[in-house]
Order: structure tokens, then sequence, then C-alpha cells
């Protein structure tokens, strides 16, 4: 696999303002044309700080994009690597600090399921917040919400949310304690500890998410059944 790479080397004054036009040259068969740095170029690349040869800072933001398969030219992502050349130690901050807010991010997932004959039907949506730092982004579970809806003549006996938030945090090392098991039968909403630390996402060690497990019963029997829903 190939990639076309378009290197961008721009001076800003100010981060904030994202609508600053780079002259861009490829390093391979583009030519000159222009790139404007958007909020969502930001926050869908990773950064890290070097510095030049003066020992002054370099703040280096590089996006990887998807492109249409080319069967003849063999290009399958472009990556753009823009170089930020801040004025001084107070806007390296500056700058440091609005690329971090906009790599952070907020999402949802949803897993349902019938259960039981089609008797039980399941709903969870975990809320979590991303952050991304020097190329590495952390997750989080903000919060849980449940539902169990159930045929008639079926009950639910009992019912558990286990979570988890397990893998590399940040400052602490590797921590798989970050679990809790809640009483679900008849709250819907649950939070959790505010002990908890964010969890390196995608990597193999990290395991986040919130299991729901019910029992049911009716006339002739009981079934446990449990309901995944897994984010990382």
């Amino acid at each position: 696999m190939s990639e076309r790479v378009l290197t961008l080397l721009i001076a800003i004054s100010l981060f904030s303002n994202l609508g600053t036009y780079a002259f861009a040259t490829n390093t391979s068969v583009e030519t000159e044309n222009t790139f404007e740095i958007t909020e969502k170029f930001v926050a869908d690349s990773d950064y890290y700080v070097t510095s030049d040869s003066n020992g002054d800072s370099i703040i280096i933001l590089s996006n990887t994009q998807s492109l249409p398969f080319n069967r003849l030219e063999r290009v399958l992502s472009e990556k753009t690597v823009v170089a930020v050349l801040p004025s001084d130690e107070q806007e390296k901050e500056e700058i440091i600090s609005n690329i971090e807010n906009l790599t952070r991010g907020s999402g949802t997932n949803t897993e349902d399921g019938w259960f039981y004959g089609s008797s039980v039907y399941l709903t969870s949506t975990i809320s979590y917040t991303t952050a991304t730092n020097v190329g590495a982004t952390f997750i989080a579970i903000t919060g849980v919400t449940i539902n169990a809806l159930v045929n008639s003549g079926t009950s639910i006996s009992s019912m558990s949310l286990a979570m988890g938030q397990c893998g590399m945090t940040e400052n602490s090392g590797y921590t798989q304690t970050q679990t809790k098991t809640y009483n679900a039968k008849t709250v819907r909403s649950f939070t959790p500890p505010t002990s908890w630390q964010p969890v390196l996402r995608w990597d193999y060690a990290t395991a986040v998410g919130a299991h729901l497990t019910c029992t049911v019963s009716r006339l002739g029997g009981s079934s446990t059944f449990t309901l995944y829903n897994s984010i990382s």
C-alpha cells in the first residue's frame, strides 16, 4: 500500500483563528495548493510537540483519511501533516489548549435485543467521553441507561448491571479494578464512581462496557440472559 503525503508548513499567531490558509507542497506528485485548517481537521488529528534545530517548539498535527481505492495508483489513504510554529511558550500553551479542547468528544452506544422467546426486550445505552492527548485517545463512561419490557405473563425476578472501565490509564498505569455491579431491577439510570480514570481506547487490554443480566420467570420455568454492550 502506498500513501500520498501532503505536508503543510504554516506560521500562525493564534490557533483560535481556524480559517488560516497555508501553502502546501506535496512530497509526491501534487501541485501547490491551499489548505484551510478547520475545527474538524483538528478534532480528527493526532498531535505531538517537538523542537527545531534552534530549540523552538513545533506542534505537529497529523491527519490520515481513507481515499476511494484506485487500482492503478494504489492510493488508499492520504496523510496531511501540519507544522504549527508558535511565537513563544505562552502561545504554545494556548495552541495546545485549543487542540485538546477540539479533540475532546462524546458519544453513545446502544444495544438491544429480544430474549426468552421474544417475551423480554432489553435496551442499554452507554454515554461516554473521549480525549486525545499526544496521539493517544482515552475513553470514559459518563452514564448508562437501561430499559426492560416484558410481555404479559412474564415477570422480572432480578436484574443487574455490571459496568467496567479497565485498561491503561494516562497517569496510573494499568487498572482492572474499575468495575461495579448495580441492582437494576427498579433503577434505570447509572453513573460510574467519580474515582474512575479514563483508559486508553482501542488497546488490546482495554475493556469498557456495561452488561445487563436479567432473570425472568413465567408459568413453567425461568431463564437468565445477558445483553452485552461494549464500547472498546
